[in-house]
């Protein structure tokens, strides 16, 4: 049975996500900044008069920022664990209909920040397509001395 996931990207690396979950996808939304949050929490977006979070995937994902970046987001507005989140990537790509079975681990070590966000990854002709733990975003797992 085939999976369909939403794909986009930072930096170099493709992304994915079950595309049900895509509500919106907004350019370079306005943000509301909130004192005190984390570094990869950029504020607030005002989405029909619902509050979303928005997240910098880059930053959340440990990624050096260009700076050049920040004012060509794309916002992709889904719902992870009843909470209503604006995700700030780079740029989308498509959306692909994939076979679970071609499902593996992802076969890089992504960083001990990332290792419960990027779930697995698919082979793709032109590379891989690493899929993310929605539920995780918020979250944010630090390694264990």
């Amino acid at each position: 049975m085939p999976f369909l996931y939403f794909s986009f990207h930072v930096d170099t690396m493709l992304l994915g996500i079950p595309a049900q979950a895509v509500i919106e996808l907004t350019r370079s939304p306005e943000v509301s900044r909130v004192p005190g949050a984390p570094d990869h929490v950029r504020g607030l977006i005002n989405l029909r008069g619902k509050l979303a979070i928005a997240i910098d995937l880059r930053r959340r994902m440990g990624l050096v920022s260009t700076g050049s970046e920040v004012e060509q987001h794309i916002c992709i507005f889904l719902e992870a664990d009843d909470q209503l989140i604006g995700l700030l990537v780079d740029g989308v790509n498509e959306i692909f209909s994939l076979d679970g079975n071609d499902f593996v681990p992802s076969p890089i070590d992504l960083g001990s920040q990332n290792r419960t966000l990027v779930t697995g990854a698919y082979r793709l002709p032109n590379g891989l397509l690493h899929i993310l733990n929605t539920a995780h975003i918020l979250n944010i797992e630090t390694e264990k001395p």
